[in-house]
C-alpha cells in the first residue's frame, strides 16, 4: 500500500510542506489596532511585511521587539529563519 493521495475533499499533512514558515505576530496586530494611520488592507500587509523581515515599524515601542534583539545579540531572529 502506498501513499495516500489527496481528492481535495481532505487535507493530507504531507501536501502542505511549507507550512509553518508564515509570520504573525500579535503585538504588532495590537499596535496596528491603536495606530489610526492604518485603515485597509494595503497598509496592514505593508506593515507585516516590513515586520517579517526584521524591520517593525513599532520597533521603538514594541517591548518584545526589544526583549528579542537583546536576546539575540542586536540580530533580527526573522532573517534567520529563511
Amino acid at each position: 500500500m502506498g501513499r495516500p493521495k489527496g481528492n481535495g475533499l481532505v487535507e493530507l499533512v504531507d501536501d502542505n510542506a511549507d507550512r509553518g514558515r508564515g509570520f504573525f505576530c500579535m503585538d504588532l496586530v495590537m499596535h496596528m489596532w491603536k495606530d489610526e494611520a492604518v485603515k485597509g488592507w494595503d497598509e496592514w500587509h505593508d506593515r507585516f511585511v516590513r515586520a517579517e523581515a526584521g524591520e517593525c515599524p513599532y520597533r521603538d515601542r514594541c517591548q518584545r521587539y526589544s526583549r528579542t534583539m537583546e536576546k539575540q545579540g542586536r540580530r533580527p531572529v526573522q532573517l534567520n529563519l529563511f
